[in-house]
């Protein structure tokens, strides 16, 4: 009975996987035995990395050294004719309704960004937030600047293939 119980919900699963692929993927993950954490990780000097926070530390700091930055641009050194040269961006307003649709379309399965408001959130109260959202969107591009925090992100590493450490 248990077994017919469980070959029922696989089936239902199956058949909804193609209108709800977050279903099949939990259930397959529920199932899997090897629910491994981030493996022992060997330093530059082979001592292992086994604590988890030490590995996120060790991670960051590998990530942060193969990062690169870009040179800002010395504007004293070029031609100002190449600067007028640039395409410019028409001025664009962003207006509350198309905000709150966007808003409204925001996928609830993606994970949250550095704020941690998760989607869901945002999209429940898309019509309450489309209002300060786009005047906030507004005076930023008004200014040409952007709120430093827009340009964060959260970036974990996943493992691919090959040796785990």
């Amino acid at each position: 009975m248990i077994r017919q119980a469980r070959k029922n919900y696989e089936s239902r699963i199956i058949q909804q996987a193609e209108y709800k692929p977050k279903l099949l993927f939990h259930y397959i993950n529920s199932r899997l035995k090897n629910k491994d954490p981030v493996a022992v990780l060997m330093d530059g000097n082979g001592v292992e990395v086994v604590e988890n926070c030490d590995k996120a530390e060790y991670l960051g700091r590998f990530f942060a050294s193969v990062f690169t930055r870009e040179p800002e641009l010395q504007l004293d050194h070029v031609n100002s004719a190449v600067i007028d040269a640039r395409p410019v961006l028409e001025y664009i307003i962003f207006q509350e309704p198309l905000v709150e649709l966007e808003l409204r379309n925001l996928k609830e399965a993606k994970s949250s960004g550095p704020d941690d408001i998760p989607a869901k959130f945002l999209k429940e109260l898309a019509s309450e937030l489309s209002k300060p959202l786009a005047h906030i969107f507004n005076s930023s591009f008004e200014s040409g600047k952007l709120p430093s925090e827009w340009k964060a992100a959260n970036i974990y590493p996943i493992y691919k293939s090959g040796a785990r450490s």
